[in-house]
């Protein structure tokens, strides 16, 4: 690793002359054990700077982060493609949306990429390190406060407000680099029916019992019955849906960054990760943030300040020719917010267990299976886990989750 980390570094400096200036010569990579990362299944972080001489002197450059293959991924052939999707959208996507309207501002400035197509482990990504920058993760993985909320929803709705104007002013562009983008999740490459079905269930069961919601969940029952086509289908973009966008794909508080004032009250956003950035109904943006990292009682008090915070973005960054109207925004909501409950179904469980100090999933599978890690498990013991790790607290938050949907009319 280290040798692909001198020769991707050093390449830099040879081909980024508006960055390091001429006749720049590579030193070494200074570790910085300073800074933490949130590593997701397919990548891990080094953080540091890199010293290289130049006229006779030694300098160091600004603090990056190198994003590396993670050992932890459960597949180990979608790795690569979540590494490929990244580069794209910041080295093609981004730049092509930045003659439209600025919105580089949201996402950290990229430097270069390594990708050897054959080799996961030759992959390699550098970013700078906005840690260093002042931007800060939440200490609660769980749930995002309503400021915090607000700037996200905010800083999302100018995110896809582009992809409108863009899709009106030059769709072939536009359509030809998403299509670049390759199908990175399990669920849509390789269906695997029964999974998503059973850890659906842990949210249902309660209200099965509840007097007050035992009679409305028929059609949760229904879409969970068929909870892989369901999801796939949603997952998958079509050029003949007016709502469609490019969404970030995995738009959860793991992958905001945010930026306080000295009262404490976020004023900037970055967005991490987009591996799984596609093009798609921006309900996958939308209802991922509003359900999995939302608290019942925040939706309950402040779900039009939320929507409205979100669409008066669009609004204010597009021409409202280029927009769908909020009742059709609504109604695309409608139809497919069931993903957030799949969705939260699988990362709920993981979070509130990393939060409330519980057993993880893989300490639970080396527990009860001798399994030393999920990759090697199978799907169904997998699934099985899931529907245990994070205890009570998980299967309320579930099933709060549905009752909220029941309660609004969305299923």
């Amino acid at each position: 690793m280290e040798n692909l980390i001198n020769y991707t570094l050093q390449n830099l400096l040879s081909q980024r002359n508006d960055l390091f200036g001429d006749d720049c010569n590579f030193l070494y990579f200074k570790n910085d054990e300073s800074f933490s990362s949130s590593d997701g299944l397919n990548s891990s972080s080094k953080f540091g700077q890199i010293a290289y001489i130049q006229n006779n002197r030694e300098y160091f450059s600004e603090s990056l982060l190198l994003k590396r293959n993670s050992q932890e991924a459960y597949n180990e052939k979608f790795k690569i493609f979540a590494f490929l999707n990244e580069s794209i959208f910041y080295s093609k996507i981004l730049p092509f949306f930045e003659s439209s309207k600025s919105i580089r501002y949201l996402f950290p400035k990229f430097y270069c990429c390594h990708i050897g197509i054959d080799k996961v482990e030759t992959a390699l990504l550098v970013f700078e390190n906005i840690q260093a920058k002042g931007f800060v993760r939440h200490k609660s993985r769980t749930y995002l406060n309503y400021e915090q909320l607000l700037l996200a929803m905010r800083k999302l709705g100018e995110f896809h407000a582009v992809s409108y104007r863009i899709k009106r002013t030059d769709p072939d562009t536009f359509y030809a680099l998403v299509s670049c983008l390759t199908e990175t999740h399990f669920s849509v490459v390789n269906k695997n029916h029964y999974f998503l079905q059973m850890i659906t269930q842990r949210g249902i069961k309660p209200l099965q019992n509840d007097p007050q919601y035992s009679d409305k969940i028929a059609n949760v029952e229904n879409l969970s019955k068929k909870a892989e086509d369901f999801f796939a289908e949603v997952l998958t973009g079509d050029k003949e849906n007016p709502v469609s966008v490019l969404c970030h794909g995995d738009f959860v508080k793991s992958n905001l960054l945010f930026k306080y004032d000295d009262s404490g009250k976020p004023v900037h956003v970055k967005f991490l990760d987009l591996a799984d950035c596609r093009f798609a109904s921006p309900v996958i943006d939308l209802a991922s943030i509003l359900y999995i990292n939302t608290p019942q009682k925040l939706r309950s008090e402040h779900w039009d300040d939320l929507i409205n915070e979100y669409y008066n973005s669009l609004c204010e960054h597009c021409s409202i020719d280029d927009l769908p109207t909020k009742e059709v925004l609504l109604n695309e909501f409608h139809m497919k917010v069931f993903y957030a409950y799949i969705a939260s179904s699988y990362f709920l469980p993981q979070v509130i267990a990393f939060d409330t100090r519980q057993p993880s999933v893989n300490e639970i599978i080396y527990e009860k299976f001798g399994i030393q890690s999920f990759k090697e498990a199978s799907l169904d013991i997998l699934s099985k886990v899931i529907f245990e790790v994070g205890g009570s607290q998980t299967t309320e938050a579930l099933a709060d989750i549905l009752k909220d949907m029941i309660d609004r009319g969305f299923v």
